[in-house]
């Protein structure tokens, strides 16, 4: 069986104690390849950084809807490596161009970059992904934060656009007002000639940020297949209704990212509504450290990709399909999605 953890958070500082093990649990489990979420500038650059150190590990860039409040503010999360670092974008504008930037230096070559940013990206790509960004309003107030969640996924929307990368929609609490910006928001790529069409490049950042040299050289090329124009993404964690997985699969043609959830005593609806969905709208997830399937819980304090064979298990058994069937279609949608080669 081979796994693709579509979705987890390796840097968080739960797994300090025992990252390198965990990650060869997760190895022998049969994970092939993680995605490193990014919540804000200092995490995105966390998740780059074990991506640059794992030839099966990438990442994305992003904002999550709760941390948009503390942009430009003091850290208050350290990542490992990170325990310095403060960050460099003041608004969200300004984080826009830093995104865009790690974004060209991780697709240039390695002679067109500088000595700093050198000590950042290798000689491929491991941005593959942007966000977790999107709407959450069960830890702020609609009417206080609303507006700011906006900004900041309509700024992701145009980093993905313009790159040709794939969206992880965040939504809690707020599903009415997702469906209600993609019905409002044009879907269709920038044309060129906008004011960002050129980026200063990622000098601008370095005498401001001079701890960015913690993160490390990546040794290898990544295996990264060529994209299209048409904005793609997935549903993370996905815990809406009917109504709405048909929209986002049938309308828009977003997978449905599925995890621990799913195998909950609770989940009926979800079950209901993976059993329906054409298996080829399903990625599989972790939210590592959260959201523990419930077997695994009964014996372990923290989620994390060793996990995901009793995540796939369920969804097999709702689909009436083979574990190992199931598996391989779950690892085709999620290099699909975000455009890796075997």
């Amino acid at each position: 069986m081979k796994i693709i953890d579509t979705h987890t958070h390796d840097y968080f500082s739960s797994f300090d104690d025992d990252r390198e093990e965990m990650f060869q649990r997760s190895r022998e489990a049969g994970v092939v390849a993680k995605i490193q979420i990014g919540c804000d500038e200092v995490s995105s650059l966390a998740a780059v950084k074990l991506a640059n150190e794992n030839e099966d590990f990438f990442a994305t860039i992003g904002v999550h809807p709760n941390d948009v409040k503390n942009i430009g503010k003091e850290v208050e999360y350290r990542s490992k490596g990170f325990e310095d670092y403060q960050p460099v974008a003041k608004n969200i504008a300004e984080l826009e161009t830093f995104f865009a930037n790690l974004i060209e230096q991780d697709r240039s070559t390695p002679a067109d970059r500088s000595t700093k940013s050198r000590e950042i990206f290798g000689g491929g790509r491991k941005i593959v992904g942007i966000g977790e960004c999107g709407f959450d309003f069960y830890h702020d107030k609609k009417e206080d934060f609303y507006d700011i969640q906006k900004e900041a996924l309509t700024m992701q929307f145009r980093l993905a656009q313009k790159y040709d990368l794939p969206l992880v929609i965040h939504t809690r609490e707020a599903n009415e007002e997702l469906m209600d910006f993609f019905a409002t928001t044009p879907l269709t790529p920038l044309s060129g000639g906008n004011e960002r069409e050129k980026f200063a490049g990622f000098s601008d950042f370095e005498n401001k940020s001079p701890h960015l040299s913690v993160v490390a050289l990546a040794k290898t090329e990544p295996p990264l297949s060529r994209g299209s124009s048409k904005l793609r993404g997935v549903i993370h964690c996905f815990s809406g209704t009917m109504e709405m997985a048909k929209l986002f699969t049938e309308k828009y043609g977003f997978y449905l990212g599925i995890g621990g959830i799913i195998t909950y005593n609770k989940s009926t609806e979800l079950r209901e509504i993976v059993a329906e969905i054409p298996a080829k709208f399903l990625i599989v997830e972790t939210d590592a450290p959260f959201l523990s399937p419930h077997q695994w819980r009964k014996k372990n304090s923290r989620n994390e990709s060793t996990s995901l064979p009793e995540i796939i298990a369920k969804i097999a058994e709702v689909k009436g399909m083979g574990e190992l069937e199931m598996a391989e279609i779950l690892e085709k949608n999620s290099r699909d999605l975000f455009l890796l080669k075997k």
